[in-house]
């Protein structure tokens, strides 16, 4: 009891990490959902690393976040814009992200390979290396996510109406452009950030699995944002805790919790409504 004490004492600076990304990754996804545009939840975080590898490959520095991790977010936002703002059907557009995914993971390791110094660092990077967290780094991520999060509850509203009819908002909202790259902004920042600091499957996992199952009925907007909330900030928390228990990967059982707990509660919904 005493070890896992110790150990715990240890790891509060990661887990603060982790449950920064878990409170705005989830929404960000179900954001995407609600977009119908998950597909690019599983894109964004193939883009994030090769625009991080890119940057690694011009010689800049893994520790050097204040320059790698916005010049990463806006080669990931440049990437991704063409692909959001366009008119294309929605088949098509699966397509193109499809593809966005596959050329995501092509050029991150294309640039690793051809760089030595970016394959040592993005190999460390991509594995999730939360345990490795800085005090620093993870006090600036936190405020982010805080500042994130109360953005979006102040313009919920704002953001619910593009959502439900693009076409209407675009004629009706005021410096409509602003407001797009403002959001796909916050949603690059979220997932190249996380990428470098909690790895790419924790935050496709955040991402995916609380708006899966976060969808538990016809009961608005704002429950179905704080059931991901929940889900992915209670799954990570349980599996991180459950890594340090049986020394395990906590990224990885960070993502499984978010599933497994995911998975439970629509479960549980799904049954109360069905009256068993």
């Amino acid at each position: 009891m005493d070890n896992f004490t110790g150990l715990l004492a240890f790891s509060i600076v990661p887990l603060l990490l982790v449950v920064a990304t878990a409170s705005v990754a989830p929404a960000a996804g179900a954001l995407l959902a609600l977009r119908n545009e998950i597909m690019l939840a599983l894109a964004l975080p193939s883009v994030a690393n090769a625009a991080m590898a890119l940057v690694l490959m011009t010689g800049i520095d893994a520790d050097n976040t204040i320059i790698l991790y916005p010049i990463a977010t806006v080669l990931t936002l440049a990437t991704i814009l063409p692909f959001v703002t366009g008119r294309s059907g929605s088949r098509l557009r699966e397509l193109h992200l499809g593809g966005l995914f596959t050329g995501g993971q092509v050029c991150a390791m294309l640039f690793s390979a051809l760089s030595p110094h970016a394959h040592n660092s993005i190999a460390h990077l991509l594995n999730g290396e939360v345990m490795a967290a800085d005090t620093g780094e993870t006090a600036a991520i936190i405020t982010g996510a805080a500042l994130i999060l109360l953005t979006g509850i102040v313009r919920r509203r704002t953001v619910y109406a593009w959502c439900a009819d693009e076409t209407f908002f675009r004629t009706t909202a005021m410096r409509y452009r602003l407001f797009i790259a403002v959001t796909y902004s916050a949603i690059a920042a979220i997932v190249t950030v996380g990428v470098a600091t909690v790895g790419p499957l924790l935050v496709t996992a955040l991402m995916v699995f609380p708006a899966l199952f976060g969808d538990i009925g016809k009961k608005g907007a704002d429950t179905y944002m704080l059931t991901v909330i929940v889900i992915g900030c209670t799954g990570s928390i349980a599996g991180f805790l459950f890594a340090l228990i049986l020394d395990l990967p906590p990224a990885l059982c960070a993502a499984a919790g978010a599933g497994v707990i995911g998975a439970s509660v629509k479960i549980i919904c799904t049954a109360g409504s069905s009256g068993y």
